[in-house]
């Protein structure tokens, strides 16, 4: 093609585009012979035209990750008019090509105005769009292309967050669509609306706008009405959590192989079975076949051809003639009744047969096994003892078997016996981990005592204690699931920053490429000192922040350009410092020539003319600083300024470096933190320095493992790491993307420079000991600033109120986790600090000229100056509105939550104690996602585990079990929590997590 942004006309040209700017394959379409001689509905499928001119259909798996041979496309297009893709990869680039494909359909759209009103608002939403190739589909469809640097797991989506399905992504391996030039069914052709040769690129759909319409697992309606007579109850059992484990992959993951027709019938008739088995034993239960059978069908490949085949499917299967999977292997149900037993005991209890109860029971060592009867003395002294069911402070017999007064043996009930006896097994395992021998001896006292048999006592030990484990694998996997799923979480920048910011951060990020999250994480810290002292918030009487102090800290692994990434962001400050260090050496020659002129022109009988005070470096960054130099920084630039370290470990190690470690610079920081200073603090016998208020945000990046050392029980309970907001979001891999890097330096800069003008309150400054007012070297009064303050809207008010602070004060009530409530408890405030950074940004970039495009600083101050304002004694500012909508204060929210969630991660992947297991296998996880781009591709062996995790060392020890032995158990632990695999690669045992 001549011109490389030239809409392809021919199939030659589009084979060309296809191949050598996407890296995806070419295939042959023709849809009306395809449906005519294929029975393809719509004729949606890859298809070549013989010499007969018969339709033949093409195998698209071959070529999932590999190009046709031009002998394919030779043969394939001789007499094919039309031509397709699939979306995936990676590709040369390291993107994923995807086509967003969005369907006007009537259930979504009430009209074909309400599709393309929907459309405009997207592209008006997020304005990298406009420049994505885009073209139509014969019915009035639209798909757009992008190229994603992660690979996306599901298909179906929507554009908003109410997740009503409005089309499907493409961009799995697999997802097949047709391209212009090619010729519906219906006759009308795709045709192209905008084209470039390579789409844009973002991290991650969710970055412009692309939601997911269902998370991992369908969630059954509490309404939802079965079949026949088991009626939905709260509690009741859920018909997925009784399939097998065949069906859940069906269900959750859709055909993997096989024939996606076959996988759904297997499925279908396994949800009937247990429907039909369920109401023949009046079980109540949730969920039915026809809502899992439509869910597993949406996550079956291009589904959306024919997305109601799976109703078709159903009516070709009898549900009274199917079996469930156990019942099928077994020939009866007593496997059934095994799951309903794991499931819901009451049920198992209530419902089940008693012929299939005993027999369950007696072979898991639960059963009332027939003993001898007690002799006359015994049953005297039984009688005697015998006391109410409500047993208090029992204690375990002694050896002789003796039983003593705070003993009360059961009555003639063996329900009482078994309640009892299962009441002194559950204060034996209390004690924790006894040795074996110990515990056998217990066992053979309470056999003694209850008449029973010491081994049947011992087994009911066993399964008892099998129960507690399971029961606490339970609750572990449940919390490890939530925090893996909260580490993975992502922000959305394009929901949270003006379309400008966001779109340019979001190619910074695909370009290097770096994490979104990780660059945000900075920007609070460098927009915040930009913004200064010159704003506050309040939200209400009473609840007020100074300024927009926040601390961040970015966290990976080394060689993950966590260093790259804080100077996207920071180094627009410095060039700000580099024009603030010009001015002042312009000012200070000025003032010293106006200095050497006075002097000169003094009248020698005249007293000493009063000069004016030399000019004052403006500082918006430092490295390295003192607390007594930071004093003086912070007097001389009320307006704030950063502190940038690139490694804060650094930082941490400096403070009272020069006290020994017995200084107060900890403390003099956290002061520093709630937007405050100190009132009065001398330096010398000559000088004292009034600090009102202060900005000082810090940033800075450190690496996992020293950010857990820094994280000791004294700076926890202090509160000096709940001030930090911490950002632990993966960094992506590695790699050169060749995609084109903005001017970010110049944009960046231009914001900084608009907020740091943004209006203030002023009052003139007077000499502290005659009451005059001050002038600079050119007569000007000089002022003082104060800062505006921004207040909450009623609304704004009322939904932080009711969506964040109260329901964080409970949360913070109620949680355990010392380091974490402590962390919780700041971000009321803190919640309020990204609402003003937000609001003067979305506002700042309000300030446009008439083509769209933003107003810079240069501009503004022209305008300024045009105005007549330039001889004015007050310096140039940029005024915004002073209230912040409801808008502002949820995206405020939604970025708080993401924080908090991190923070939660953190703090609870520390060890509580010496038994706690999850802090281990948190570890575990990140070790292997670490690992995971490298050779070992995530593999992890006992030896490398307990080496990089000395929690593992110290439970073998509390075990006595050997360091390899007990790693081991936590690999199996782990895999029994469906959290990875392992392998045997010799004698070294291996594990990693599941992508």
């Amino acid at each position: 093609m001549s011109d490389i942004n030239q809409a392809p006309q021919t199939l030659a040209q589009t084979i060309d585009w296809l191949h050598n700017c996407l890296g995806r394959p070419a295939l042959p379409e023709c849809p009306k012979e395809c449906e005519r001689d294929c029975d393809v509905p719509g004729g949606k499928a890859p298809a070549w035209i013989n010499q007969k001119g018969k339709a033949v259909k093409v195998s698209w798996k071959p070529y999932q990750n590999q190009l046709p041979t031009q002998a394919n496309l030779t043969k394939w297009f001789a007499r094919t008019t039309g031509i397709g893709t699939l979306g995936g990869g990676p590709n040369a680039h390291g993107h994923y090509i995807a086509f967003v494909d969005l369907d006007r359909k009537e259930k979504v759209f009430s009209s074909p105005q309400a599709f393309e009103a929907r459309l405009e608002q997207w592209f008006n939403d997020y304005p990298l769009l406009n420049v994505a190739p885009r073209f139509r589909t014969p019915s009035g469809g639209y798909r757009v292309i992008l190229a994603f640097t992660e690979e996306p797991d599901w298909t179906a989506f929507s554009l908003d967050r109410d997740r009503s399905r409005m089309g499907e992504l493409l961009a799995r391996n697999g997802g097949h669509t047709l391209l212009p030039p090619t010729v519906g069914a219906n006759g009308i052709p795709y045709h192209w609306e905008y084209f470039v040769a390579y789409p844009p690129t973002v991290a991650k759909p969710e970055d412009v706008g692309i939601y997911p319409t269902r998370q991992q697992h369908p969630s059954i309606p509490a309404n939802t009405s079965p079949r026949s007579a088991g009626s939905y109850v709260p509690g009741a059992i859920r018909l997925e959590d009784l399939l097998s484990h065949r069906a859940k992959d069906i269900l959750t993951g859709g055909a993997k192989t096989g024939d996606r027709s076959d996988a759904l019938t297997a499925l279908a008739s396994e949800c009937y079975g247990w429907e039909e088995f369920c109401h023949r034993y009046s079980i109540s239960y949730s969920g039915t076949t026809e809502i899992l059978a439509e869910y597993a069908w949406g996550q079956m490949e291009d589904s959306s051809r024919d997305p109601y085949k799976w109703q078709r499917i159903l009516k070709t299967i009898s549900p009274s003639a199917c079996q469930t999977a156990a019942e099928y292997h077994s020939g009866d149900s007593e496997n059934c009744w095994k799951k309903i037993y794991r499931l819901d005991r009451e049920t198992f209890q209530a419902s089940c047969p008693p012929h299939i109860k005993d027999r369950i029971l007696g072979e898991w060592g639960i059963d009332k096994r027939p003993r001898a009867s007690l002799t006359a003395s015994q049953q005297q002294l039984n009688s005697q003892k015998l006391q109410a069911d409500d047993v208090a402070s029992e204690s375990i017999p002694p050896n002789n078997g003796q039983v003593t007064d705070n003993f009360y043996p059961p009555d003639s009930d063996s329900k009482e016996k078994e309640n009892l006896l299962l009441k002194y097994i559950d204060r034996l395992l209390e004690r924790g981990n006894i040795p074996l021998s110990e515990r056998r001896s217990e066992c053979a006292q309470i056999a003694q005592a209850l008449e029973l048999d010491p081994k049947y006592v011992e087994q009911i030990v066993l399964t008892r204690l099998q129960e507690w484990q399971f029961a606490e694998v339970e609750s572990e996997k449940t919390l490890i699931e939530d925090l893996v799923s909260k580490r993975k979480q992502s922000l959305d920048l394009h929901q949270i920053l003006p379309p400008e910011i966001a779109c340019i951060l979001a190619q910074i990020a695909a370009a290097m490429p770096t994490s979104a999250e990780h660059l945000m994480t900075v920007g609070w810290s460098t927009f915040g000192c930009a913004i200064g002292t010159a704003a506050e918030v309040v939200a209400w009487p009473g609840f007020r922040q100074k300024s927009c102090v926040l601390w961040t800290i970015s966290t990976a692994r080394s060689g993950k350009l966590k260093s790259q990434t804080q100077e996207v962001m920071v180094n627009p400050i410095r060039l700000l410092q580099q024009d603030a260090n010009s001015e002042y050496c312009i000012a200070l020659k000025s003032y010293k020539e106006a200095q050497k002129a006075t002097q000169q022109n003094r009248d020698p009988d005249s007293p000493p003319e009063e000069l004016p005070p030399p000019p004052v470096p403006r500082e918006y960054w430092v490295e390295h600083i003192t607390v007594e130099a930071l004093i003086r920084t912070i007097n001389e630039n009320p307006r704030g300024f950063l502190v940038h370290r690139d490694e804060i470990d650094g930082f941490f190690k400096a403070l009272n470096k020069y006290r020994a470690g017995k200084g107060d610079d900890e403390a003099f920081y956290l002061t520093l933190n709630n937007g405050g200073g100190p009132k009065v603090i001398l330096i010398d016998r000559d000088r004292r320095v009034e600090v009102e208020r202060s900005c000082v945000p810090i940033t800075g990046t450190i690496q996992r493992k020293t950010l857990d050392e820094e994280m000791t029980p004294r700076k926890i309970s202090s509160g000096w790491m709940a001030r930090w907001v911490i950002c632990l979001a993966q960094m992506p891999k590695r790699r050169r993307t060749r995609l084109p890097y903005p001017d970010i330096d110049a944009f960046l800069k231009d914001i900084y420079h608009k907020l740091s003008v943004l209006k203030m309150h002023y009052r003139p400054v007077q000499n502290e000991e005659t009451g005059e007012v001050l002038k600079d070297e050119t007569n000007r009064t000089v002022y003082q600033g104060f800062p505006i303050t921004y207040h909450l809207s009623d609304s704004a008010a009322d939904y932080y109120e009711q969506h964040f602070f109260n329901p964080m004060v409970e949360r913070e009530e109620a949680e355990l986790n010392e380091g974490f409530q402590l962390a919780m408890s700041k971000w009321s405030g803190y919640c309020l600090r990204i609402a003003l950074i937000l609001h003067c940004l979305h506002e700042i970039c309000k300030l446009k000229n008439l083509d769209g495009t933003l107003k810079t600083y240069l501009q503004l101050k022209e305008e300024w100056k045009l105005s007549g304002r330039e001889h004015s004694e007050k310096p140039f500012e940029i005024e915004i509105p002073t209230l912040i909508g409801a808008d502002i204060i949820q995206k405020a929210i939604a970025t708080s939550y993401f924080y908090i969630n991190q923070a939660e991660v953190l703090y609870k992947g520390q060890q509580q104690d010496e038994d706690d297991t999850v802090p281990v296998i948190q570890k575990l996880i990140q070790k292997s996602e670490e690992l995971r781009d490298t050779v070992a591709e995530g593999w992890i062996s006992t030896r490398e585990a307990y080496r990089n995790c000395r929690e593992l060392v110290a439970g073998a020890k509390l075990r006595q079990m050997s360091n390899t032995d007990f790693t081991a158990a936590v690999f199996n632990q782990m895999v029994s929590m469906n959290l990875g695999e392992t392998k045997k690669v010799g004698k070294s045992f291996k594990w990693r997590i599941l992508r």
